[in-house]
C-alpha cells in the first residue's frame, strides 16, 4: 500500500464521521520498510510513525480492530479555538499547545465525567475560558493538563520533561492532594487550598486556572448528586467567588455566585431570574437612551464614537 493509498483510506474514515486511533501494535509489521507520518483523527492530522500496510487483507484486519474513542472527538471540539490560537500565537507556542492537547487527550483516554462526556472535554472547556480572557500559551497549556497529575499515572516530572518547568509548576499548583493519606476530606481540602495559595505567590496564573476550572465545574454541576452539589456550591461561594472579586475578575465572580445560589437556594434563584427577566426590557430601553444621549453629546464636541 502506497502512502497515497493509505492517506486515502484514512480520509475515508474521516469522511464517514468516525474518529479512530490505530493501535500501533496492530499495525506493526516487521517486514514493512515504508512508513507514513500522518494519521487523520477527527478531521485533524496527528503526527505519528505508522507502518504502511501491504495488502487489502491487512487493511481490513487493521480497520476492524480500530479503537473508536470518544476522546478523539476533542480534535473537532477544540478546532475553532485552535484556529483562534494559531492566529494569535507564534508558531513555537502554538505547537506546544497542540502537543499538550494531544498528550492530555491520550492521558485521559477512557475517562468520563459524571455527565457521560469524555473527560478531556473538561480541560478543554477550562482552556477555552482562559483563551477568552486572553491568557498566554503557558496558562492554556497548564489548563489542558491541570487534571493529568491528579487523575492519571502521569507525574509532575513527566510534564516538566515534555513541556517545561513553568507549565509543570502551574499544573502542580492546581493539583489537589487527594492522593495523600489524611484524616478527612476537610483536611485534604484545606491543605490543597494552602498549596494552591502558596503556588499563587510565585505565579498568580495558578489561581486564574483554578477559577476557570471551578467555573466550568459549576456550569456542569447538574450531573452530581444533591449533597455534592450543595457542598461544592457552598465552597464556591465561601472561597472562589471572593477570590475572583479580589482579583477584579467580576464576570467570573458574578457567574460563580449565580450558579452557587442556583443550587443552594433554588427557589430564590428562580424568583430572582424571573424578576430580572421582567426588568430587562426596561433596562435595555434606558441604556439605549443613555447611549444615544452621550453619542450625540460627543459628536457635537467633535469626538468620534
Amino acid at each position: 500500500l502506497t502512502p497515497f493509498a493509505a492517506n486515502r483510506l484514512f480520509n475515508q474514515i474521516r469522511e464517514d464521521g468516525l474518529s479512530a486511533i490505530i493501535d500501533l501494535s496492530i499495525l506493526h509489521y516487521p517486514r514493512n520498510k515504508h512508513r507514513m507520518n500522518a494519521l487523520l483523527v477527527g478531521g485533524c492530522a496527528w503526527r505519528k510513525e505508522l507502518p504502511v500496510l501491504d495488502d487489502a487483507l491487512e487493511i481490513k484486519s487493521a480497520v476492524s480492530k480500530m479503537r473508536l474513542c470518544r476522546e478523539d472527538l476533542i480534535r473537532v471540539y477544540f478546532a475553532p479555538w485552535m484556529v483562534q490560537l494559531k492566529q494569535t500565537l507564534p508558531e513555537d507556542q502554538y505547537d506546544l499547545v497542540d502537543r499538550v492537547l494531544e498528550f492530555a487527550a491520550c492521558a485521559h483516554h477512557g475517562q468520563f465525567r459524571k455527565s457521560g462526556e469524555p473527560y478531556i472535554t473538561h480541560p478543554c472547556a477550562v482552556a477555552k475560558i482562559l483563551i477568552d480572557y486572553g491568557m498566554d500559551y503557558e496558562t492554556i497549556a497548564a489548563a489542558l493538563l491541570h487534571d493529568v497529575v491528579e487523575d492519571t499515572e502521569m507525574s509532575r516530572e513527566d510534564i516538566t520533561q515534555r513541556f517545561g518547568a513553568v507549565v509543570a509548576h502551574l499544573v502542580d499548583g492546581v493539583t489537589k492532594l487527594d492522593k495523600i493519606n489524611m484524616v478527612s476530606r476537610q483536611e485534604r481540602q484545606a491543605e490543597s487550598l494552602r498549596k494552591m495559595l502558596m503556588a499563587m505567590v510565585k505565579d498568580v496564573r495558578v489561581i486564574i486556572i483554578k477559577l476557570a476550572d471551578r467555573l466550568h465545574n459549576m456550569r456542569t454541576l447538574y450531573a452530581l448528586n444533591e449533597e455534592k452539589r450543595r457542598r461544592i456550591a457552598q465552597e464556591t461561594l465561601d472561597i472562589y467567588a471572593p477570590i475572583a472579586h479580589r482579583l477584579g475578575i467580576y464576570a467570573i465572580r458574578s457567574e460563580l455566585e449565580d450558579l452557587a445560589l442556583k443550587y443552594l437556594e433554588p427557589e430564590k434563584y428562580e424568583y430572582i431570574v424571573s424578576e430580572v427577566a421582567k426588568l430587562r426590557p426596561r433596562q435595555a430601553d434606558f441604556l439605549q437612551k443613555q447611549m444615544d444621549f452621550f453619542k450625540t453629546q460627543l459628536t457635537e464636541m467633535g469626538i468620534e464614537c
